[in-house]
């Protein structure tokens, strides 16, 4: 043991000799300066991969005599069934339902699901998940193929039935008081202003869909079981089943389980298609006491089904939906303005809205504001937008769609919203070929009608700097007070 501890002594002494010495070795020269020039082949950026077509699954389809919709499509690389269902009858801006109904129902649904998945032990069924919007219902659940005739039933169960349980009533308030107490935060109230001033304040989108606390404190067990009767009836429902699965056997188990539910009922108009009005103020500020400040711009675009939607897409993603976007580059490389820019696009069935979002300083966010406005002025001009940054952002978005269809779940949401929204799977297809061919005069043109000076713009920051906003946009600027 001696020996060994003496020889590591050694040889550390020589290494320490040997580092500290003044024969230290030196970096050899680099052959050449280490400077790339414009023509070097490394500076070119690779190609980009040339997708095909996309092609979309066969779907199976039939519809059952209570007016039931159900689609299929097998997938049997694994023993697993998707199930999605949705209900467009079932949305939070109905006209005959109070405020909040949609979403405290929605909440008590979700919790019968969860009770039963619960009491079904040894099965392996996942708790469903269930969310509600302007376009309708969605239920959702992964399960072992073995298990499809059980979670069926339990779907069966929630649809057909008459009731909701007061406890399930009161819990389902008890998330409600949360999700109204979260709308008081400096950033909750940013954006629900922001969505206001797009809306309008006669568009039911321009209020939470769970209501204020006084919405939520005024629904009774009465109104969840009215909203349950009115927005659940096959007629308006499609159940979309994705995964090891033939159609044949799909079929005959929703006839199984879901046949004897024949519930009628009065139809339910969608929600209204949004005019947009010009806000008369649309720049706000939500003063606060920190250096820190955040920018957010909100804007109208066209619905999935018109001509100027893949165009409008792009857009988003040129905006901020890519890391390596130009706008990100110019903020966050050349000015030092903002780690990143986010970029999202909310789609509903006849219209959609993006929503841009980053963190600054909050005494430059004017300069961050006019920066957006000369980058979206630059691509107004179809010779100013760069071929990379276009071929980039339209591959993009053709691989989301690819992704969309790749797993199981993935195939029965896009039946379910397809179903929604009143399109098809084929739509992904067409919508695939259109980003395909797509140029940039396209994407000029949903440049040119992006309201530039007239979208909704939020910032979060210093209340120094209201002065400069006011001149920057005389008329048009207004500071919300959070209470």
């Amino acid at each position: 043991m001696r020996s060994s501890m003496l020889v590591l002594v050694l040889a550390l002494a020589a290494v320490h000799a040997g580092c500290g010495g003044a024969t230290r070795a030196t970096l050899p020269a680099p052959r050449r300066p280490l400077v790339r020039t414009p023509d070097e082949a490394s500076r070119a950026a690779p190609p980009l991969a040339t997708l095909p077509l996309l092609e979309v699954p066969e779907v199976h389809r039939t519809t059952l005599a209570t007016g039931l919709d159900v689609q299929v499509v097998p997938r049997r690389e694994l023993p697993l069934v998707a199930i999605v269902l949705a209900s467009r009858a079932f949305h939070v801006h109905d006209p005959a339902a109070p405020r909040g109904a949609a979403s405290l129902t929605a909440r008590v649904i979700e919790r019968e699901l969860e009770r039963m998945a619960l009491a079904a032990r040894g099965r392996e069924l996942p708790v469903p998940q269930v969310s509600v919007g302007s376009d309708g219902l969605v239920v959702s659940m992964q399960v072992p193929s073995a298990e499809i005739v059980t979670a069926l039933t339990m779907l069966s169960a929630v649809l057909r039935a008459e009731e909701c349980y007061p406890a399930d009533v009161e819990l389902a308030r008890v998330g409600h008081r949360e999700l109204v107490a979260r709308a008081q935060t400096v950033g909750r109230i940013a954006s629900l202003s922001a969505i206001a001033s797009l809306y309008g304040p006669h568009d039911p989108r321009s209020a939470p869909s769970y209501g204020s606390a006084m919405h939520v404190e005024r629904l009774q067990r009465g109104d969840c079981i009215a909203q349950r009767r009115r927005g659940l009836v096959p007629a308006a429902t499609t159940i979309a089943i994705a995964g090891d699965i033939t159609p044949e056997e799909a079929f005959a188990h929703v006839q199984g389980t879901l046949g004897a539910w024949a519930r009628t009922g009065d139809v339910v108009p969608a929600a209204p298609r949004p005019t947009f009005p010009p806000p008369e103020r649309n720049l706000l500020l939500v003063p606060v006491r920190s250096s820190e400040g955040s920018l957010m711009i909100v804007e109208r675009g066209p619905g999935p089904a018109e001509p100027g939607f893949p165009a409008f897409a792009v857009l988003t993603r040129m905006l901020g939906g890519m890391f390596s976007s130009r706008m990100n580059l110019e903020m966050r490389e050349r000015r030092g303005l903002s780690y990143g820019v986010s970029a999202e696009l909310g789609i509903s069935a006849d219209h959609s809205a993006v929503r841009i979002e980053c963190t600054v300083r909050g005494d430059r966010l004017l300069e961050t504001l006019q920066v957006f406005e000369g980058e979206l002025a630059r691509m107004r001009t179809p010779g100013r937008i760069e071929d990379d940054e276009l071929a980039t952002a339209v591959s993009m978005e053709r691989a989301i769609l690819r992704t969309q269809l790749e797993s199981r779940a993935g195939v029965a949401s896009a039946l379910a919203y397809a179903f929604l929204r009143g399109t098809s799977l084929a739509d992904h297809a067409r919508l695939d070929a259109a980003l395909a061919s797509l140029g940039r005069d396209d994407v000029a043109r949903a440049a040119q009608a992006f309201r530039l000076g007239d979208a909704p713009v939020v910032m979060i920051g210093p209340q120094e700097i209201a002065p400069a906003l006011s001149r920057a946009r005389p008329g048009r600027f207004a500071m919300i007070v959070a209470r």
